[in-house]
């Protein structure tokens, strides 16, 4: 019989998975989603990749754990650019420009969907102190202005941010207590409605001195507009279990001064496709990507 158990040696799993479902983009090319899996932590964590316009790179991340499932976008200006250039619109929906970038702006957002079929979205927010205030000192500025952020899910993939729809409205305040520079953050937790489209889009928008409570308005003197595709759902592939057996004849005795044999268990999903299942750690060389895999420790190795 096998015997689970952590052993140094095993750090993490790279599983590379093909998704059949649609592509989480209309604007780059399909791309392959690297994957890595702690086996303590019991994780699945996936990124993904690509360029927008040659000049901003767009990195999508997702960590999957037992039934919970993280995405987060960031932006990130190119080396080439002094001026942080914003994420496409969403295609097909209403232009909303923002206002000016340049002393806040949406600096990231995320969500995690859990099987009971809800979410939870986070925005940050960079604000960078352009007159200086300091903690315990008047700073009307941003004492005397909130920053308004508001944000929608097409649940319904009708191309259209409606009034229902709406799943973020706060006014953001306590710039003192990061000294009035740097991120504040909101988050909340929100119903996927039953039926709501799997592929679809979500509009998150910021507003200094003024509250853009429209998801299709033009434009605004300061603030920002991020527009994200997301995925409402719940059902990814995930580990269910790593197990480590000793040589043949004693596996119920692994031990890492001799071959063992790792194994990972992942659940099948409709949609997806596991080909290929790779394994890092001290010791295994790069590219040991079978499953179950054996790995044999060099003479005189011992854990």
């Amino acid at each position: 019989m096998k015997k689970q158990i952590a052993v140094v040696m095993v750090a993490m799993i790279v599983l590379s998975i093909l998704m059949t479902m649609p592509v989480m983009s209309t604007d780059v090319q399909a791309v392959t989603i690297s994957s890595e899996a702690d086996p303590g932590a019991e994780s699945v964590y996936f990124e993904e990749s690509y360029d927008v316009d040659d000049s901003v790179t767009v990195i999508e991340t997702t960590d999957v754990s037992f039934g919970s499932v993280h995405d987060d976008q960031e932006r990130f200006v190119s080396p080439d650019s002094e001026v942080l250039i914003r994420t496409p619109l969403a295609p097909g929906y209403c232009i909303s420009n923002g206002g000016s970038l340049l002393y806040e702006y949406i600096s990231s957002v995320n969500y995690a969907k859990n099987p009971s079929g809800t979410m939870i979205i986070t925005v940050d927010i960079f604000i960078a102190n352009p007159t200086g205030c300091t903690y315990g000192n008047p700073c009307p500025e941003y004492d005397d202005s909130p920053e308004y952020v508001n944000a929608w899910v097409d649940w319904d993939g009708d191309n259209v941010f409606e009034n229902h729809e709406k799943v973020i409205d706060v006014a953001l305040t306590g710039y003192h207590d990061l000294n009035y520079y740097g991120t504040m953050t909101t988050s909340d937790i929100v119903t996927i409605p039953a039926g709501a489209e799997a592929i679809t889009w979500m509009r998150v928008n910021l507003g200094w001195n003024h509250d853009p409570n429209d998801p299709c308005e033009s434009s605004w003197t300061w603030g920002d507009v991020f527009d994200e595709q997301i995925s409402t759902e719940t059902n990814l592939p995930q580990i269910e279990d790593i197990t480590v057996s000793g040589p043949p004849g004693d596996e119920s005795n692994p031990m890492t001064t001799r071959s063992v044999t790792l194994e990972a268990t992942i659940s099948s999903v409709s949609g997806y496709d596991i080909n290929s299942v790779g394994w890092t750690g001290d010791g295994i060389p790069a590219g040991a990507t079978s499953n179950p895999y054996t790995y044999t420790p060099a003479a005189g190795t011992h854990g």
